[in-house]
């Protein structure tokens, strides 16, 4: 008779056995192939693993149960040979694997085309609807930035004026608070052109961005240069020659200089304000007469009154280059001359630079 260390090894062996044929079953069966037909709805089969569970639980109970049959009813020498016919438990499951477990056609051979391939967390459309509802939020942030006091103007910085103030420049070319900073720079044509015809004294003007509040402003001035006194009374005269429609019944008192004395074909006046305007403002704004005094040695010769008291004569064609060094040719000759109340300083710039004093 089988001792119980015999069953229990002989046990041990079978579940080893059976515990590789599980696990590679299951490999086996973890792969699922894609069926290229249709599937038809049918009862869904009891898994793999738990089929072959089932099957060597029985198969280990049959053997259990024919040693315990041989071993009550057959002696010592039928006990042998019976043991020698079941001392291959293994043998007994492979039969019942054989028995029970279907076989798979060569035709259904697994390839790599057939695996279920992992299946993408998101399809092409909801990709697509991801990037619509990015894109939408995007323009929505930048619209709704737009709209905000960051990207509208808060300040204006105004360059190259000298004779318009920052009000003046910024009225004629219809600039505003609060306006959309890019639009503002965007539409630079429209206000420029919108400055020039408001206001004659502006002759260009440029918008930069320098931040989101802020723009910058650069104008080119067509700079006054003086007044003429017409019958409608003093106008303002500018460099290229245009005279502004306004008028003033008395000399307005802006440091402005007065022409007086032209000719009337309006020639020699308008080449003459076009060098004076060349001068910078502080300059200009010291001369308070400017009389035209031809003589026979000069026949372009001006008489120029300033708000210092001194007078210059200096040729008309040469006003340009000249006057921009009275302000240190006049010291000079204050510090080098007695001044006398009677008498006022002359400095001729018409060959060189030289002055004198002579009675009023």
């Amino acid at each position: 008779m089988a001792t119980d260390d015999e069953k229990n090894q002989s046990t041990t062996d079978i579940q080893q056995h059976l515990n590789q044929l599980i696990d590679a079953e299951t490999a086996t069966t973890d792969r699922v192939p894609v069926s290229k037909e249709k599937e038809q709805p049918e009862k869904q089969a009891q898994p793999v693993g738990m089929r072959i569970r089932n099957l060597i639980q029985r198969s280990i109970a049959r053997w259990q149960s024919e040693e315990e049959h041989d071993s009550s009813q057959a002696g010592d020498d039928v006990l042998d040979d019976s043991s020698q016919e079941s001392d291959d438990p293994l043998q007994v499951v492979d039969e019942v694997l054989d028995e029970q477990l279907p076989e798979i056609d060569d035709d259904e051979t697994l390839d790599e085309a057939n695996w279920i391939e992992p299946r993408s967390p998101l399809t092409a459309q909801q990709k697509q609807g991801v990037f619509v509802i990015i894109a939408l939020t995007i323009v929505a942030v930048f619209v709704g930035w737009l709209c905000s006091p960051w990207a509208q103007v808060q300040n204006y910085e105004i360059k190259g004026n000298d004779d318009l103030t920052k009000a003046q420049v910024l009225s004629a070319a219809g600039l505003n608070k609060y306006q959309s900073t890019f639009l503002t720079v965007e539409e630079r044509n429209h206000f420029d052109k919108t400055a020039q015809k408001n206001n004659a004294q502006i002759s260009g003007l440029t918008l930069k961005l320098k931040n989101p509040m802020t723009v910058i402003v650069t104008v080119k001035e067509n700079p006054k240069v003086g007044y003429i006194k017409t019958k409608e009374g003093y106008q303002a005269l500018l460099q290229d020659g245009q005279v502004v429609n306004e008028s003033f019944d008395q000399r307005p008192s802006d440091s402005y200089a007065v022409y007086n004395n032209f000719p009337k074909d309006r020639k020699t006046l308008n080449a003459t304000a076009k060098r004076i305007g060349k001068l910078n403002g502080p300059i200009r704004r010291s001369i308070s007469d400017v009389v035209w005094s031809p003589t026979d040695m000069n026949d372009d010769r001006l008489l120029l009154s300033m708000n210092d008291g001194n007078q210059v004569v200096i040729s008309a064609s040469d006003i340009d280059n000249k006057m921009q060094y009275y302000p240190s040719i006049a010291t000079q000759f204050k510090n080098s001359q007695d001044s006398k109340d009677d008498k006022k300083t002359i400095i001729d710039l018409q060959v060189g630079a030289y002055g004198y004093q002579q009675a009023f």
